[in-house]
């Protein structure tokens, strides 16, 4: 996963600067975190499910840090195919 991240903040630096990707990150980190833990307490948008601690995965409240990082990779490369379409 931290790879993929880091292949997303090269490539979307690149294409965008380095402040046009990290204003990005920022909004991904933010919204989706606020979406994961929405859905977590209300069942809205995603229905209901939640996150075990089964392998002790770091979190932030009750969702896993792997969780926010992979919604960070893929809306940056969503935004790639939009801009590029």
């Amino acid at each position: 996963m931290v790879s993929a991240v880091c292949i997303a903040f090269i490539h979307g630096s690149l294409r965008y600067g380095r402040q046009g990707i990290l204003v990005l990150f920022g909004l991904c980190t933010v919204v989706g975190y606020g979406m994961e833990n929405l859905s977590i307490a209300t069942d809205f948008p995603f229905g209901f499910y939640h996150y075990t601690n089964l392998f002790h995965l770091p979190q932030i409240g009750r969702v896993p840090l792997r969780a926010i990082a992979s919604k960070v990779v893929y809306d940056q490369g969503l935004k790639n195919v939009v801009v590029n379409a």
